[in-house]
């Protein structure tokens, strides 16, 4: 059973199953991977009934301060719990963000969580993927550019997933200081679309 058989992004985008998490317009600085407070993520909670496919994620636009030579990567919390109940492991606050729905017009029925902000509290994650994201220091002053597409990590491969009781974050592998709106895209697939496949190809999900 190849990867193909699973619905495409463009058949979960006309479902309405495909979203766009978007940082603020201000920007947040995204902290080092191992901080316990993140600023942008995703959290699939233990037991949903949906798998998040990763299709892109980025640092979308640069607001400002001169940041620091680093990269970027996304960090897992892997005991992101079914809820955020007083003394559950991997993430203690997690304030819900509406994202916007790929389609126009359809609502955002995400089962998946998206959050952006300082009310992401976590037990410390651990590298997942380096994005392949990097940045120099940025000069307080510097020659007005044409505009170009900002560092975006894309997965054609379909190798980004997020199961139940995961967590990713988009961070630094240093403080990278400066200030970015970030964005990330994912589609959701019924968990048990990933069963079937995964039995298929002799695997336990």
């Amino acid at each position: 059973m190849p990867i193909d058989r699973l619905r495409s992004r463009a058949e979960l985008a006309l479902a309405g199953r495909v979203y766009i998490g978007n940082g603020a317009a201000a920007g947040v600085v995204l902290p080092i991977f191992s901080n316990v407070t993140q600023q942008f993520g995703l959290w699939n909670p233990a037991g949903n009934d949906r798998w998040a496919e990763i299709f892109e994620v980025g640092l979308g636009s640069y607001v400002d301060t001169t940041g620091a030579t680093g990269g970027f990567v996304l960090a897992i919390v892997k005991e992101a719990p079914a809820n955020t109940a007083t003394g559950a492991a991997g993430i203690s606050a997690f304030t819900r963000t509406v994202p916007e729905n790929a389609v126009p017009g359809l609502e955002s029925k995400n089962k998946v969580i998206f959050g952006v902000g300082a009310t992401l509290t976590v037990t410390a994650p651990i590298i997942y993927r380096h994005l392949h994201i990097n940045q120099d220091v940025i000069p307080v002053t510097s020659v007005v550019q044409q505009a170009i597409r900002g560092p975006v990590a894309e997965f054609p491969d379909r190798s980004v997933w997020l199961p139940p009781g995961n967590a990713i974050f988009l961070a630094g592998n240093i403080a990278t200081l400066a200030k970015y709106a970030p964005t990330i895209v994912w589609g959701e697939h019924d968990a048990k679309e990933l069963a079937d496949f995964l039995a298929a190809v002799g695997l336990a999900a």
